[in-house]
């Protein structure tokens, strides 16, 4: 009797020592997904929909604000030259 209740001590201790093991495991992860999402949204906060989603609003929300700038840069080049155009011709009427 007293070996089995030996074994079910050491059973007992293996499964605390078991479940500390994955506490810290599952702490670490988190804190790196912590990091991973700080890393991508610029600051510490928790996320407002989900890690992932988080981050995925933030690349859609930049390649929104880059089309729009590539766009408008596309408008200013078109201006600039309209105004070329428009100086030349000046200048022809002006002869």
């Amino acid at each position: 009797m007293t070996k089995e209740i030996e074994a079910l001590i050491k059973e007992l201790e293996d499964a605390k020592a078991e479940a500390a093991r994955f506490r810290e495991e599952h702490q670490g992860a988190c804190h790196l997904v912590a990091q991973m999402h700080a890393a991508a949204v610029g600051e510490v906060t928790g996320p407002n929909r989900g890690v992932v989603e988080d981050v995925e609003d933030l690349r859609r929300s930049r390649d929104q604000w880059k089309k729009e700038w590539e766009l408008s840069e596309r408008n200013k080049m078109d201006r600039e030259a309209e105004i070329v155009e428009l100086k030349a011709k000046l200048v022809k009427m002006e002869k």
